[in-house]
Protein backbone atom coordinates (compact mmCIF):
# COMPACT_ATOMS: atom_id res chain seq x y z
CA UNK A 1 0.00 0.00 0.00
CA UNK A 2 2.99 2.18 0.55
CA UNK A 3 3.34 2.15 -2.89
CA UNK A 4 1.03 3.74 -4.10
CA UNK A 5 1.13 7.33 -1.83
CA UNK A 6 1.57 10.15 -4.24
CA UNK A 7 1.39 7.87 -7.31
CA UNK A 8 -0.89 8.27 -10.31
CA UNK A 9 -4.10 6.31 -10.76
CA UNK A 10 -2.71 4.15 -13.72
CA UNK A 11 0.83 3.55 -11.50
CA UNK A 12 -1.76 2.62 -8.40
CA UNK A 13 -3.53 0.12 -10.79
CA UNK A 14 0.06 -1.66 -11.75
CA UNK A 15 1.29 -1.93 -8.45
CA UNK A 16 -2.13 -3.59 -7.56
CA UNK A 17 -2.21 -6.10 -9.99
CA UNK A 18 1.18 -6.65 -9.55
CA UNK A 19 1.04 -7.39 -6.00
CA UNK A 20 -1.93 -9.53 -6.55
CA UNK A 21 0.01 -11.26 -9.22
CA UNK A 22 3.28 -11.77 -5.93
CA UNK A 23 0.27 -13.14 -3.85
CA UNK A 24 -1.13 -15.67 -6.50
CA UNK A 25 2.84 -17.11 -6.92
CA UNK A 26 2.97 -17.06 -3.01
CA UNK A 27 -0.19 -19.01 -2.96
CA UNK A 28 0.53 -21.20 -5.79
CA UNK A 29 -2.00 -20.08 -7.94
CA UNK A 30 -0.25 -19.66 -11.05
CA UNK A 31 0.50 -22.55 -13.21
CA UNK A 32 0.32 -26.22 -13.13
CA UNK A 33 1.11 -28.38 -9.88
CA UNK A 34 4.10 -31.09 -10.65
CA UNK A 35 5.75 -33.22 -7.79
CA UNK A 36 6.06 -29.91 -5.82
CA UNK A 37 7.70 -27.78 -8.90
CA UNK A 38 6.04 -25.63 -11.09
CA UNK A 39 6.23 -23.37 -14.45
CA UNK A 40 5.13 -19.52 -14.31
CA UNK A 41 4.53 -16.85 -16.93
CA UNK A 42 6.76 -13.94 -16.11
CA UNK A 43 5.68 -10.57 -16.87
CA UNK A 44 8.14 -9.43 -19.31
CA UNK A 45 9.06 -6.07 -17.71
CA UNK A 46 10.59 -7.95 -14.95
CA UNK A 47 12.00 -10.66 -17.12
CA UNK A 48 16.04 -10.37 -17.26
CA UNK A 49 17.78 -12.46 -20.14
CA UNK A 50 19.84 -15.49 -19.33
CA UNK A 51 23.15 -14.29 -18.24
CA UNK A 52 26.49 -15.98 -17.26
CA UNK A 53 25.95 -14.85 -13.53
CA UNK A 54 22.15 -14.47 -12.77
CA UNK A 55 22.79 -12.69 -9.43
CA UNK A 56 25.52 -9.95 -10.55
CA UNK A 57 23.03 -9.39 -13.60
CA UNK A 58 19.56 -9.17 -11.20
CA UNK A 59 21.97 -6.54 -8.72
CA UNK A 60 22.54 -4.87 -12.13
CA UNK A 61 19.11 -4.58 -13.25
CA UNK A 62 17.88 -3.55 -10.09
CA UNK A 63 20.58 -1.12 -9.06
CA UNK A 64 22.00 0.33 -12.02
CA UNK A 65 24.98 2.56 -11.15
CA UNK A 66 25.44 1.47 -7.79
CA UNK A 67 28.56 3.46 -7.26
CA UNK A 68 27.47 6.57 -7.94
CA UNK A 69 24.61 6.41 -5.47
CA UNK A 70 25.06 4.59 -2.60
CA UNK A 71 25.47 7.86 -0.68
CA UNK A 72 21.74 8.55 -2.21
CA UNK A 73 19.41 6.97 0.75
CA UNK A 74 16.06 7.47 -1.84
CA UNK A 75 18.18 4.94 -4.18
CA UNK A 76 17.50 2.41 -2.23
CA UNK A 77 14.44 3.66 -1.31
CA UNK A 78 13.34 3.15 -4.67
CA UNK A 79 14.08 -0.73 -5.44
CA UNK A 80 14.20 -3.83 -3.94
CA UNK A 81 15.05 -7.41 -4.76
CA UNK A 82 12.54 -10.19 -3.82
CA UNK A 83 13.66 -13.65 -3.12
CA UNK A 84 11.50 -16.88 -2.37
CA UNK A 85 13.86 -18.39 0.10
CA UNK A 86 16.69 -16.70 2.69
CA UNK A 87 19.32 -19.13 0.55
CA UNK A 88 18.61 -16.58 -2.40
CA UNK A 89 18.85 -13.65 -0.01
CA UNK A 90 22.18 -14.79 1.07
CA UNK A 91 23.64 -15.67 -2.35
CA UNK A 92 23.03 -12.14 -3.58
CA UNK A 93 24.09 -10.60 -0.10
CA UNK A 94 27.20 -12.72 -0.93
CA UNK A 95 28.00 -11.33 -4.08
CA UNK A 96 26.99 -7.16 -3.45
CA UNK A 97 30.71 -6.60 -2.46
CA UNK A 98 31.79 -7.69 -6.45
CA UNK A 99 29.72 -4.76 -7.75
CA UNK A 100 31.98 -1.66 -5.17
CA UNK A 101 35.05 -3.39 -6.96
CA UNK A 102 34.08 -2.86 -10.73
Amino acid sequence: MRLTVGARPKEVTEIREFAEWILKVKDGELGEHYDGEVSIGLLGEILIDAADNPITSIIDFTYPKILYTINDPSYFQEKAILAPTNEVVDNIKKHLPENFQR
